[in-house]
């Protein structure tokens, strides 16, 4: 049994905003008590089976939809593990107020992922709210209070980058510096937009894979004293990890959070037992297994392909997952 398990947790799909190319299909479906209550039973079950550490994401959809449940789930697993129990979320940010913030600290949820798509008047075409007014200002006001806050945490601030950002992305800089600048507590993370099937999907705007690496390297360099926050070349994906599932609000079980349709690998039963499909989770999983057997030569490469993207390369090894044992739980 694993020592270590981490879980992704999406109490809803829905969200306040309408990002142009967000790829998420916002129903209003909210997670069932029920299901969540199977949830803290399958820690349970890992707990008793030896878990040491259990790391939790929250994912959607707008997690801080679900503030009081998100808020509910840390307190019990706080309660069953302690300080063994680990949280972050991933989040637009625009709910997370200093009130909100230090609630979520005080429940060890000390990981925080915000997107900004460039300064105000780039970023309010792009991420905004449902009835087209723009989160800019709130954003910047979140993170400018969670500096304040003397607790330990870490924000990642994604940056996205496209072609065009070279026009803008000073002028955000200028912005952020004031809130970043001297304070390891925030990383800021330039990442490429990429197809993931939103409405900007077929732009132009967006770098392709062997391009946007130099473009990286450019940005890095307009922030005193950055380093890269990713390092994607030798990255694992979580999703390539036996030890990693995700619940997705109708308790289905899933591996990736941008493939959350394609890549329901179980289901979730009432009692915390789950009902997994063996041969898709192992063909999820195949690198980990492949990298666990010792493979060498020109074979370790396509390891580290999967270890690095279970996604893109899950045709390629699917019918190699038939040989592979699948985790059951």
């Amino acid at each position: 049994m694993h020592e270590f398990f981490r879980l992704f947790i999406l109490f809803t799909y829905a969200c306040q905003l309408r990002c142009s190319y967000c790829y998420v299909n916002h129903t209003p479906e909210m997670m069932a008590r029920r299901t969540i209550e199977a949830i803290y039973r399958f820690v349970e079950r890992l707990v008793t089976r030896g878990l040491q550490h259990l790391q939790v994401d929250f994912f959607g959809g707008e997690p801080l939809l679900c503030k009081n449940q998100t808020y509910e789930f840390c307190a019990r697993c706080i309660d069953l593990m302690g300080m063994n129990f680990t949280a972050g979320i991933t989040t637009n940010a625009v709910e997370l107020d200093a009130s909100c913030f230090t609630r979520l600290i005080d429940l060890n949820c000390r990981h925080f992922q915000i997107t900004l798509d460039g300064p105000k008047a780039v970023h309010d075409t792009v991420r905004k709210y449902a009835d087209g007014t723009g989160t800019h200002d709130k954003i910047i006001a979140n993170l400018s209070d969670m500096r304040n806050h003397l607790g330990e945490f870490e924000v990642v601030i994604r940056l996205h980058v496209t072609k065009k950002s070279y026009t803008w992305m000073p002028e955000l800089i200028d912005v952020l510096l004031p809130i970043i600048q001297g304070d390891e507590r925030f990383v800021v993370d330039f990442h490429p937009l990429v197809n993931l099937g939103g409405a900007n999907r077929e732009s132009n705007d967006l770098y392709p894979t062997d391009e946007y690496l130099d473009a990286m390297n450019k940005y890095r360099k307009l922030i005193p004293g950055h380093t890269p926050y990713f390092d994607f070349a030798n990255s694992v994906c979580y999703a390539s990890q036996p030890n990693s599932f995700i619940f997705l609000p109708n308790g289905d079980i899933a591996k990736c959070t941008v493939s959350l349709d394609k890549g329901v690998v179980g289901h979730l039963n009432n009692d915390g037992t789950l009902k997994m499909d063996a041969r898709v989770l192992s063909a999820w999983c195949i690198g980990s297994h492949l990298q666990k057997t010792g493979v060498k030569g020109e074979n370790e490469n396509e390891v580290k392909e999967a270890l690095r993207c279970p996604r893109a390369v899950l045709a390629k090894f699917w019918n190699a997952s038939n040989r592979v044992t699948a985790v059951t739980h």
